[in-house]
């Protein structure tokens, strides 16, 4: 009970201390979007410092991030900016935040872990991601399947690179790395796909 009193007690606080910067925003006009995109480079800020050693502002700027993750939600809704596109390209976003975040861990630890934990991130935000947005976009009514790289590829490409790593070890790198970058990639084309299908089912410009 105590842990679940003090628990709640930092966050009205850090809700308390964010209200006058989202106040700010809403005067200002500023878009939704751009919070969230701040936000999100943030986090990747924060997973670069925590990589070179600066655990310390690397956790600062992961509370700053966050601020901007729920300032962009208040910010949607004081200015009557709220779509479902928005929701889902926050949702996308916050997912990869999550793993810059992690990435800048297994950075940190790299000379325990290796380089290939890096590419094994890279896959499986990708990889991950992919599945998340056809979800979240199929909730939205959305038919999603299109991309690069689907997940029938990625099988394909972890089996072969699994069975000729037994080779060398190369084959399988390649695999990982050819997942990384082409998963991501999907991801990116599912967003603009549903961003369209939005669109075109509302008739208008969507946040």
């Amino acid at each position: 009970m105590r842990i679940k009193f003090a628990t709640k007690r930092l966050e009205d606080g850090f809700f308390a201390a964010i209200e006058p910067i989202s106040r700010t925003l809403v005067s200002w006009e500023v878009h939704p979007h751009v919070v969230t995109v701040i936000g999100f480079l943030g986090n990747i800020l924060a997973g670069i410092l925590i990589w070179r050693g600066q655990l310390f502002w690397g956790g600062v700027t992961i509370l700053l991030a966050g601020a901007c993750d729920v300032i962009d939600g208040k910010v949607a809704r004081q200015t009557g900016k709220m779509s479902r596109y928005g929701a889902l390209f926050d949702s996308t976003t916050d997912r990869y935040s999550e793993v810059a975040i992690h990435l800048g861990i297994v950075g940190y630890f790299h000379n325990q872990i290796g380089y290939v934990s890096l590419l094994v991130i890279l896959a499986l935000a990708g990889s991950i991601s992919t599945s998340y947005v056809r979800a979240r976009a199929e909730g939205l009514g959305i038919s999603c399947s299109v991309g690069i790289l689907q997940r029938q590829s990625r099988i394909v490409l972890l089996a072969v690179g699994a069975i000729l790593g037994s080779i060398h070890h190369v084959f399988i790198i390649i695999a990982l790395a050819i997942i990384a970058l082409f998963s991501n990639i999907t991801v990116v084309q599912r967003v603009i796909h549903s961003r369209r299908q939005l669109k075109s089912q509302l008739g208008g410009p969507q946040r």
